[in-house]
């Protein structure tokens, strides 16, 4: 936090004495969503009273631009009456855990090389499961932290760039045919396994069926636009 207010800082100088003093408009880009609270804080000191991204107004304003197409909207409407999602009355967890820059330049799961994770996906095995799931339940243990509702008695929807994941926190760790089928996973206390068990256990996390993978916009490109509706 402190580069991130200390690279407002000097751009804020710049602006108001240095070089670009005298510029009639200047467009500044930042990435900041992982140090919004520094924003935040510098918004509320001039009396900004709604940070938007985690009151009401982002999600209206996003409604008020933006309509499901009616196929999609079906779709949805599916999903959510199929799992009893009722507004206002749940929450949803996006974890993205194929993205190359989560992952050391070069490295490989399976001789699969991170910067095609997006297009090909990650095997879901070894290293990388145990680092999807730990990312799964942390995102989840976040949000029945922060929600101000009874969350153990509502639905958290759990949705992922990897339909690997998806399957497993929504579906299979609930299975006891499965996790029979893999007991040395869950022998260990605190393990990424377990603490998962344990959460899905304890939360009622449910999950789209993947029988349609979830599609990456960018990277899987070519195909019906119904392939897409998923994601």
């Amino acid at each position: 936090d402190e580069e991130f207010a200390s690279l407002i800082d000097n751009n804020i100088r710049v602006l108001n004495e240095g070089k670009l003093k005298d510029t009639k408009h200047v467009t500044f880009t930042i990435l900041g969503h992982l140090s919004e609270n520094v924003l935040e804080e510098r918004l509320k000191m001039l009396g900004e009273v709604d940070m938007i991204h985690n009151t009401p107004t982002f999600g209206n304003i996003f409604h008020s631009f933006f309509k499901p197409h009616p196929n999609v909207q079906k779709q949805i409407d599916s999903v959510s009456k199929e799992l009893g999602l009722v507004k206002d009355e749940y929450t949803v967890v996006h974890c993205r855990v194929r993205h190359p820059k989560a992952y050391p330049m070069g490295e490989k799961f399976r001789d699969v090389f991170v910067a095609n994770a997006d297009k090909t996906g990650l095997p879901f095995e070894g290293r990388f499961h145990e680092l999807a799931v730990g990312i799964a339940s942390r995102a989840i243990k976040c949000a029945a932290e922060t929600l101000q509702y009874d969350v153990e008695n509502h639905p958290i929807y759990f949705m992922s760039d990897s339909s690997d994941l998806v399957s497993y926190m929504a579906f299979n760790l609930t299975d006891s045919e499965y996790t029979s089928k893999n007991p040395r996973w869950f022998q260990t206390e605190g393990s990424a396994n377990v603490t998962a068990k344990e959460l899905v256990s304890k939360y009622n996390v449910v999950g789209r069926d993947q029988s349609i993978v979830n599609a990456h916009i960018d990277k899987n490109k070519g195909r019906p636009s119904e392939a897409y509706y998923a994601t």
